[in-house]
């Protein structure tokens, strides 16, 4: 994780990019949420108008991945609740 607290901004992107890279619908590790906390939360006061934007898309697109591969739990778990509020209803 130390890759993070890098003074180097493109190295920074790049290892994100890593993370960010893999397919779609693959689950997310722990380790892969772990290092997106870190940069998320490292990365979010630069000062470099470019680096905020490579930053603004690689998180999007993680956030897409997350949401693509969860997204089967959502729906099951949206079906449950449905179905509980009809039950207590």
């Amino acid at each position: 994780m130390t890759i993070i607290k890098s003074p180097d901004v493109d190295m920074v992107l790049e290892a994100f990019e890593m993370i960010e890279a893999v397919a779609a619908t693959e689950a997310i590790s722990p380790f892969e949420y772990e290092f997106a906390f870190e940069f998320i939360k490292n990365s979010m006061l630069t000062t470099f108008p470019d680096y905020r934007q490579k930053f603004m898309r690689l998180v999007f697109s993680f956030f897409t991945r997350l949401r693509t591969s969860h997204e089967r739990e959502l729906k099951k778990d949206a079906l449950a609740c449905q179905q509980l509020i009809n039950f207590l209803a």
